[in-house]
């Protein structure tokens, strides 16, 4: 198992992208997962690449913004970030880019949008499949993989060998209140997880909907954000179930909050205690050193 951290976490600090990549670094971290502002915009890929070379840091996934629900403007215009990102996923050399199906629930949308949205995921994967990469659905509250059901209804509508799911496992906690029942139905297709907590208050939960989503400057943080360690959800048995699996991939913390240094700090070392933690059963090639 390798940890990332999204620099998304630094969107509104003053920080060079090299420093963010020696901060992280320095910290542990094996990865660094590149959202969309960082790796857009007139950034030099090639200073990107030969500055991920010289502090060791993989990019296990780029995450763009993508609407297939929005009518034909919007698809469109995905399809051809679509075709951007891949370019940058491949001179990256990074396996995977984070895919968004619009900003309407599954239990909203109509059987339209559904279908555009089998379009557009159909088109992308596609695309993306000659350059070897897959797409990885992100699960979250207003999009079409709201919960367990919708994903693999999706995944199963689309029938490509390169969708996959990016697990953001606290959303999934929201819906179905155990996250070890969402781990089992869709490890099969998971190739990333989204690591964050948070508690968030009743009167707050409908601001809540669907933070930062397809806001390409977000400036908020996450409602009632905390550290791994300190939310409502439990990493533990969730973790320990990972490394049961013998997950190997990435785990990349996301944060939403003030201070990302300190947060980056403190959430991976909670997760090396958890994965050093005493656990029956567990392979060791699962544990990371």
């Amino acid at each position: 198992m390798n940890f990332s951290f999204c620099s998304i976490a630094f969107r509104n600090k003053k920080i060079t992208f090299p420093e963010i990549l020696s901060l992280l670094s320095k910290m542990g971290y094996q990865g660094i997962e590149l959202w969309a502002n960082h790796v857009n915009n007139g950034a030099n890929l090639k200073e990107i690449k030969e500055q991920l070379q010289e502090y060791n840091l993989s990019v296990p996934m780029v995450s763009p913004y993508f609407d297939f629900t929005a009518g034909k403007q919007k698809w469109e215009q995905s399809i051809e970030t679509a075709k951007h990102f891949v370019e940058i996923a491949s001179f990256l050399e990074t396996p995977l880019i984070r895919a968004f199906t619009g900003i309407v629930g599954s239990h909203e949308a109509t059987s339209a949008q559904q279908e555009d949205c089998v379009r557009g995921l159909k088109e992308v994967c596609s695309i993306a499949k000659d350059s070897n990469i897959s797409i990885a659905l992100e699960t979250h509250p207003s999009t079409l993989v709201d919960n367990v059901n919708s994903t693999l209804n999706i995944i199963a509508k689309v029938g490509a060998q390169n969708l996959k799911v990016n697990l953001d496992i606290y959303h999934m906690f929201e819906v179905h209140k155990d996250p070890l029942l969402a781990l089992d139905s869709l490890y099969p297709h998971m190739a990333h997880v989204h690591a964050k907590n948070a508690i968030i208050k009743p009167e707050e939960r409908e601001k809540a909907k669907h933070p930062l989503l397809h806001d390409p400057q977000p400036k908020a943080d996450f409602v009632g954000i905390k550290s791994l360690a300190e939310g409502e959800m439990d990493y533990k048995p969730f973790i320990n179930n990972l490394l049961q699996k013998n997950y190997g991939l990435y785990v990349s913390v996301e944060w939403f909050g003030t201070n990302p240094e300190e947060a980056a700090l403190k959430d991976l070392k909670y997760l090396k205690e958890l994965v050093r933690a005493p656990c029956p059963q567990l392979n060791k090639q699962a544990i990371v050193s």
